[in-house]
């Protein structure tokens, strides 16, 4: 796993995969010394080689956490599934 990217645009890189087979969970996070609102909407697509296979979208209106989960990749009965939790946390 790796993140590539600067302060408004950034890609994480899972090769799900090659992941140990104790892995069971990956959890897609975010912290700022900002709140949400102030960094603003962020879009999350997960792609497979150069095909969206999903986009999820969250609005920064109104948000004040400074942390968020944005997703998870999970292992369900040995394959890998993708959600969107969108979770935030004020205290950063």
């Amino acid at each position: 796993m790796s993140f590539r990217g600067h302060d408004s645009d950034g890609f994480f890189d899972i090769n799900l995969p090659a992941q140990p087979a104790n892995i069971e969970k990956i959890a897609l996070a975010f912290s700022s010394a900002q709140t949400l609102a102030q960094v603003g909407d962020v879009d999350i697509q997960v792609l497979q080689g150069s095909q969206v296979l999903m986009t999820c979208q969250l609005s920064a209106a109104g948000r004040n956490e400074k942390a968020i989960i944005l997703a998870e990749c999970y292992r369900r009965q040995g394959s890998w599934k993708f959600r969107f939790i969108a979770q935030g946390f004020e205290g950063g």
